[in-house]
């Protein structure tokens, strides 16, 4: 489960990042949407 959290941040953290980048610094709507969705899971507990 950890190595599953390990995948999900090197792949989901650097595309919120292109994401906010490709619209000029403001984050976007829909990546805030899954971060606020799918971050729970993400931190170790």
């Amino acid at each position: 489960l950890s190595f599953l959290r390990w995948i999900f941040h090197l792949g989901y953290m650097p595309f919120v990042i292109y994401m906010g980048m490709t619209n000029e610094g403001f984050p976007l709507e829909q990546p805030i949407s899954l971060m606020s969705v799918l971050l729970p899971f993400a931190v170790p507990q």
